[in-house]
């Protein structure tokens, strides 16, 4: 039974690593990227979409694995 707990904790673990590498990439991407003019219309931008929702998923999986650790 701890093989199996110890399993499951390590693929969390790893997803969660994966998460991370995932949110680092978008800021990186979104800092190389190379500047834009100021948008005219008022609409959001994907990017601040991907943003918002990598954090709302990171903030909510760190929630869940608290009570695990």
């Amino acid at each position: 039974m701890s093989a199996f707990i110890s399993t499951i904790v390590f693929t969390i673990q790893i997803a969660l690593a994966g998460f991370v590498a995932w949110g680092g990439w978008l800021a990186v991407r979104i800092a190389l990227a190379p500047a834009k003019p100021a948008p005219t219309a008022s609409r959001p931008q994907a990017g601040n979409f991907e943003r918002v929702a990598s954090l709302v998923l990171l903030a909510l999986l760190c929630t869940t694995l608290l009570p695990i650790i």
